[in-house]
This record gives C-alpha cells, sequence and structure tokens, in this order.
C-alpha cells in the first residue's frame, strides 16, 4: 500500500466489461456494479463486486466540464496501478447501526482483490447529490466503502485514487485482526461460526497522501 511508481497500462479483461445498456440513475454513474464470478479457498463459488469509477473528460465551448462513464476502473489518463495509498489505522466503528461480515466472504474479497493491478478514480460526486460513503467492491457481506466527502469536486479536473492492492491488504489485516467468534448449536451437535466485526480506518492515497476515510462493513453507512 506505499505508493508507487506508476506501471504500464493494461487491458481491461473481459470479465470486468459492464452490460452494454447499464442503466443510470440520474447522477451520472451507472447502477451496475462490474461482476467477476469465482471460488473461494473451499471451492464454492463468490460473486465479486467492484464499482465504475468516472472521470471528466475535455472541456465543453462553453468551459463546462464533460463527463463519461466508463468501466471499472477508468482506463486513463493514469496507468492502471493497484498501489495508490500508504499506510492506514484501523479500529473498531463506533457506529451502532454498522453490521458486520461473514469471515468467509472477506477473505474471498481480499483473494478476489489481489492480482488485478487496477485502481479507482473518484471524486465527491456532486457534492449531496449523492452519498459520502461509496461502496468499492464486496463480496457478499463484506463491503468495502470510502468517505470521499473530501475528494476533489466533482465539477474539476482533479481526482482521488484507490487501489484493488490497498483495498485486499485493508480487508485481509481487518480479517485476521477483528475476527469474533460464536456458536451456533443445533440438534446434536454445534458450530464455530466467525465474523468480521465493523472495521474503520483512514489511510492516505495519490495524489499527496490524500486523507482517505474507509469502513468494512456489510451495511451502507
Amino acid at each position: 500500500m506505499k505508493a508507487s511508481t506508476i506501471f504500464l497500462m493494461i487491458g481491461l479483461p473481459s470479465a470486468f466489461a459492464l452490460p452494454a445498456a447499464a442503466p443510470a440513475d440520474g447522477l451520472d454513474r451507472p447502477v451496475e456494479m462490474v461482476r467477476l464470478e469465482m471460488s473461494n479457498v473451499k471451492g464454492r463459488k463468490k460473486t465479486l463486486l467492484v464499482r465504475d469509477s468516472f472521470v471528466p473528460i475535455a472541456r465543453s465551448r462553453r468551459g463546462e466540464v464533460e463527463r463519461r462513464d466508463v468501466n471499472f476502473p477508468s482506463p486513463g489518463p493514469v496507468a492502471f496501478n493497484g498501489d495508490q495509498c500508504g499506510t492506514s489505522t484501523f479500529e473498531n466503528t463506533d457506529d451502532d447501526s454498522a453490521t458486520g461480515c461473514n469471515i468467509d466472504d472477506c477473505n474471498a474479497l481480499a483473494s478476489g482483490l489481489r492480482g488485478l493491478d487496477r485502481h479507482w478514480e473518484l471524486t465527491n460526486g456532486f457534492g449531496g447529490a449523492v452519498k459520502d460513503w461509496l461502496l468499492l467492491a464486496s463480496v457478499g457481506t463484506c463491503q468495502f466503502y470510502v468517505d470521499r466527502s473530501d475528494f476533489f469536486d466533482a465539477t474539476t479536473d482533479g481526482k482521488n485514487f484507490v487501489g484493488t492492492s490497498d483495498v485486499a491488504d485493508l480487508v485481509a489485516d481487518s480479517t485476521a485482526n477483528f475476527q469474533k467468534w460464536g456458536t451456533v448449536t443445533y440438534p446434536g451437535g454445534s458450530l464455530p461460526v466467525g465474523s468480521v466485526t465493523p472495521v474503520k480506518g483512514k489511510m492516505g492515497c495519490f495524489p499527496s497522501s490524500w486523507n482517505t476515510p474507509w469502513r468494512i462493513q456489510s451495511n451502507q453507512p
């Protein structure tokens, strides 16, 4: 998760292609998440969901910033790189409404993001027009959010970067260090059941180690 040199651009795998006619919600971003089918270490089928990102393009003749939706993640002008952030803090989320995640789902989310070497290019989403907490990636109950309220304004050419490797590291570390175990009993026996408690933190991301709050939980913050 340290800052690193930008690598050469690589093509977007066909598995990440969005449906040709993804519906819009009126907020200049696609409703659909990009989907990737995978199997966890136990061989069970899982669906990895990753958020589209969108970036400003050339200004119009009237000087307004035109926009276009792009597949996950943005293809330019910066080459893909999954390592966009530095070290992070970790602590239990103090929001009573936050709910925990299934350990298997979080392990699958971390492994599914590893090796993709991609990044998101994000803005504040036009300020109050959308939720501050944006879902970037999820598998089942394990959902990763960033707070974009202090990101670059969507009407400018500025963008905030978060990498897939960064998210994978945060999910893996949270899964290892914030586990909670219980027991489910049934006629004739019992079964240990583990969960990841809601976790939050802050990391510094490109550009200029920009403050980026994040959360891992199973519901929208």
